[in-house]
């Protein structure tokens, strides 16, 4: 497996998500992998590459896999690459199995369907750097959070509330009810 950076369990619990690096000495590079195991640590599939990987989910349903590659914007059957997007400088993924939001260049924000189409970008503001972001499971909000700033959207980019925190934002969750927001903070 090599050097594992991030463990991720699908959300309805029949698959475990490895991201690793691997040295080669030969070489003298790093290989970066995603592998996907069973609860029965049956090995489903494994990717690896050259280009380092650096986040990717999973859609909640545990169907596909969503991650960065580089510039890239990757959709992953488990089996198949099923489109990449070129998107520079991705600071955070989310996803409700129906919509993929991203954020990119740290302060514009993207929104596309599975089938790769992009159904809005926005430019949230200069002063905006987005650290983290989350959609609710219904797909009708999307989340971000900006240092000690959260702001709401909604599906069609609208932003609805902004709130300044007293401390800065390193994850942000919806509830699947939709009813709370969970953060967590930097000290």
């Amino acid at each position: 497996v090599g050097i594992v950076d991030y463990l991720y369990i699908t959300p309805d619990d029949s698959h475990i998500i490895v991201k690793s690096r691997h040295y080669d000495k030969n070489e003298d590079k790093f290989y970066w992998r995603l592998f996907c195991f069973s609860l029965d640590k049956s090995t489903i599939w494994k990717r690896e590459t050259e280009t380092r990987i650096d986040s990717f989910i999973s859609t909640p349903d545990g169907k596909y896999c969503i991650y960065e590659q580089g510039n890239q914007l990757c959709l992953y059957d488990w089996t198949n690459i099923l489109w990449c997007k070129d998107i520079e400088d991705i600071s955070s993924i989310a996803s409700n199995g129906k919509y993929i939001a991203v954020s990119s260049n740290r302060h514009y924000l993207y929104l596309y369907d599975l089938n790769g189409n992009q159904l809005w970008s926005k430019d949230v503001g200069d002063d905006i750097d987005i650290e983290c972001m989350s959609m609710s499971s219904d797909g009708k909000y999307i989340i971000i959070g900006s240092y000690e700033n959260l702001y709401l959207y909604d599906i069609n980019g609208n932003k609805l509330w902004d709130k300044e925190l007293d401390d800065l934002l390193t994850h942000l969750r919806i509830t699947s009810d939709g009813k709370y927001i969970r953060s967590c903070y930097h000290n």
